[in-house]
């Protein structure tokens, strides 16, 4: 029987976008680790011929971009193509992913309201952008309520856009957008 190469486990994405290695181990893409980029390049698909220096520092600077914000304020990514990221959706634009966006937005503000006082209730003023990963939407937007005035909001939204019902659905995060 020949000998085969042991089957590593696909990384896997924590709430933070850290990789997560085979064994719990977590890597941050952080300052200064070029080389060690070059250690996962496989974990994150890139093909052989795309792995030079150039394609690894801007895959680092986008994925130290989703890991500082937590997938919300990230450049257009113009690097090989990588597995995870986000992705920046043209909300001009009229396709099958804005009208996810749409409709995980005031989903995700009727989650936060069923937790406020009827006099605390948000109101969506509209979507300042959104990301997107799969069917889960990162998105950035204006909401207003009578004491507290317009503030911008940001959600992390798991929505079966494709669907007819929002059953599946859940916000994994919702808070005040970020000072910075």
């Amino acid at each position: 029987m020949a000998e085969t190469e042991p089957i590593l486990l696909p990384a896997k994405r924590d709430s933070s976008m850290d990789l997560e290695l085979p064994g719990g181990k977590k890597h941050k893409i952080g300052d200064d680790e070029d080389a060690d980029l070059w250690k996962y390049a496989d974990l994150i698909g890139l093909e052989a011929e795309a792995k030079t220096l150039e394609n690894f520092r801007l895959i680092k600077k986008f994925l130290d971009q989703i890991a500082e914000s937590d997938g919300f304020d990230v450049d257009p990514y113009h690097g090989p193509p990588i597995l995870g990221g986000v992705n920046l959706l043209n909300l001009e634009e009229k396709n099958i992913w804005t009208k996810g966006c749409r409709k995980a937005v005031p989903f995700a503000i009727r989650v936060q309201n069923a937790r406020r006082t009827k006099r605390n209730r948000l109101k969506l003023v509209k979507i300042i952008k959104c990301n997107l990963n799969g069917c889960t939407f990162f998105a950035t937007f204006e909401a207003k309520s009578d004491p507290e005035g317009t503030q911008i909001y940001q959600a992390q939204i798991l929505y079966p856009f494709c669907g007819p019902t929002e059953e599946g659905a859940e916000v994994v995060l919702f808070r005040q957008k970020r000072a910075g």
